[in-house]
């Protein structure tokens, strides 16, 4: 009596979709932007095709460039997680940001040391 429930997901190779952001058009231009994703589900997400609804989320996360952050302390954050949102303050300026990635080092002649590569939230 086993059975699976869910969405089916399936390798889905040379299908398009073009997603446009007329506002930021206006802006600034054009700037054509391939991304590439080849697993996609025929199950409708959101009453629209899921390809379309990951074109538009792709194009949403893209839309305005965000500023980036590689951070480096001696202090040992072993709480810190990739997805964490974090606040950096930099002289009198503070900005939310996203852990993407991190590294945490030890050297047996040197300091522990942890870098996070962090993105504009």
């Amino acid at each position: 009596g086993a059975s699976i429930h869910g969405r089916p997901i399936v390798l889905d190779l040379n299908t398009c979709c073009f997603a446009r952001d007329e506002e930021g058009i206006a802006l600034k231009g054009t700037c054509a932007l391939n991304v590439t994703g080849s697993l996609f589900s025929y199950s409708p997400w959101g009453g629209r095709p899921m390809y379309e609804d990951w074109a538009e989320r792709e194009l949403e996360e893209r839309r305005w460039p965000r500023r980036a952050f590689l951070v480096r302390t001696n202090r040992a954050v072993f709480h810190a997680r990739v997805g964490a949102l974090v606040t950096v303050a930099d002289g009198g300026e503070e900005a939310g940001a996203l852990i993407r990635a991190l590294r945490f080092s030890y050297r047996r002649d040197g300091a522990f040391s942890a870098s996070f590569d962090l993105e504009e939230a």
